[in-house]
């Protein structure tokens, strides 16, 4: 795509970076202290359940391995967290954002948000896969090829507006051509079952590893649930790259599913455009660690060197299979800058169609 050519040369200069061969000051710059690892989520959900699996581990392999704790700190969609942590927090290395990737609200530039990514440290961000649980009772033949057919009109139990996984459930559900209504609101998966399973509301997002470690349980094989459709990244050429995991559950992307209903046919037009962008503004990243401007390098060295090393860790990955049922895979360092730098390249005229998408969704 347009966006990634864009940032060839940032993904270039970024991959030369090495967080190998910490010098003596990021070793020790951690030892005996500790750090606060803020949530923007209360307990139970799903970041807050990655987390608590990342932190202990996270602070064994860190240089100097410091103590970590977890600071819950919920409070509009994510927003209130992260302009904690920018703009309020100590810029000392012993505060860091543990956060969903909330690029939408900085591009848009929301009401509150008052974060900029673009000089914020970015630690390093978790591979993410991505879809939406629907309640299967109200799917003819409980198929969710069916979906412009369901006896009520679908309810989208969603957190923000300006939310990554909310915008792509709307927008799916937009680009299939879908009567529904959207709740913001419910903040978190805490929130969501209980209202799931009463059919207050009747889809929710999920990310792969969150399904097969609970929300299969909870959502389907207890509840009314079946997954619905898998939200896929693009490649450098604009087209939608397929997902093993979904794949392996029988799961259709927006575009295939798009394709059922249409003989064939491949969405097009603003909304799958905007759709495509907001997948590649993402580019995977999911959950992500970050510490406030102007924090010391000693730091950032030392947090990405720990974090870096998790994917290669037996225990870390033993843990994360006993949690989630799967191996994790973190998004290599230069793909995750080159996903920070990419919200500065975004035309304008797609930058207001989401503003105005945005108000929609609070209306």
């Amino acid at each position: 795509m347009r966006l990634k050519a864009q940032m060839a040369g940032v993904a270039i200069l970024a991959a030369s970076l090495s967080i190998a061969g910490q010098n003596a000051a990021a070793q020790e710059f951690y030892e005996d202290q500790t750090i606060t690892c803020v949530v923007p989520f209360p307990p139970g959900g799903g970041t807050d359940s990655f987390f608590r699996v990342v932190v202990p581990h996270l602070a064994r392999l860190i240089p100097g391995q410091p103590d970590i704790v977890i600071q819950n700190m919920d409070g509009s969609g994510g927003l209130r967290a992260n302009n904690f942590v920018a703009t309020e927090a100590e810029a000392d290395g012993f505060t860091m954002l543990c956060t969903p990737w909330l690029a939408i609200a900085q591009l848009t530039e929301q009401e509150g948000a008052r974060f900029d990514y673009s000089e914020m440290e970015l630690i390093g961000g978790q591979y993410s896969v991505d879809g939406a649980i629907i309640n299967r009772e109200i799917l003819p033949d409980e198929d969710p090829r069916n979906i412009l057919d369901a006896t009520e009109t679908v309810v989208i139990g969603g957190i923000a507006p300006s939310g990554q996984l909310d915008l792509r459930m709307r927008l799916t559900m937009d680009i299939l051509g879908a009567e529904y209504r959207y709740i913001p609101g419910y903040r978190g998966q805490a929130v969501q079952l209980p209202a799931f399973l009463s059919g207050e509301i009747h889809m929710v997002a999920t990310n792969y590893g969150n399904y097969v470690r609970t929300n299969q349980e909870l959502y389907v094989e207890n509840g009314p649930g079946t997954m619905f459709v898998h939200f896929p990244s693009f490649d450098a050429s604009g087209n939608p790259i397929p997902s093993e995991q979904m794949q392996a559950l029988g799961v259709l992307r927006v575009d295939e599913l798009y394709a059922e209903l249409n003989n064939g046919a491949m969405p097009e037009g603003q909304l799958w455009e905007a759709f495509a962008l907001l997948q590649t503004l993402s580019n995977n990243m999911g959950l992500s660690a970050w510490l406030p401007p102007g924090s010391p390098q000693e730091a950032v060295d030392a947090l990405r060197s720990g974090w870096y090393a998790m994917p290669d860790d037996p225990e870390f990955q033993q843990a994360h299979r006993e949690a989630f049922g799967r191996e994790i895979t973190f998004l290599p360092l230069e793909q995750a800058l080159f996903t920070q730098a990419a919200i500065g390249t975004v035309s304008d005229e797609m930058r207001t169609f989401f503003q105005d998408y945005i108000e929609a969704g609070q209306q």
